[in-house]
């Protein structure tokens, strides 16, 4: 079987209070998982209709193939980390 490749995206926040960081398999697995972390950090993991990103945000702004400068020395693999804003050191998230 085929190894799938994982791609990396980086975009603000919703609330525009900080950066994330994403690597996914597709544009769709990047937006999946950034509505997970987000219902993850708001407590609402219960909630799958709560979706504030979409496939527009994705595409339209943020960057892909592009693991940011405070991701040096974090190998990418399946996941969501995130840079508050004033903050230099990303954190999991998912």
């Amino acid at each position: 079987m085929k190894e799938r490749k994982l791609k990396i995206w980086n975009g603000r926040t919703n609330d525009c209070k900080g950066h994330l960081y994403v690597a996914a398999y597709s544009q769709k697995d990047c937006v999946d998982i950034a509505n997970a972390a987000y219902r993850k950090l708001k407590g609402w993991e219960d909630r799958p209709d709560i979706a504030p990103y979409a496939l527009n945000e994705i595409r339209n702004y943020w960057s892909p193939d592009c693991w940011g400068t405070p991701m040096d020395g974090i190998a990418p693999e399946r996941g969501v980390w995130m840079v508050e804003d004033g903050g230099k050191v990303p954190r999991r998230i998912l």
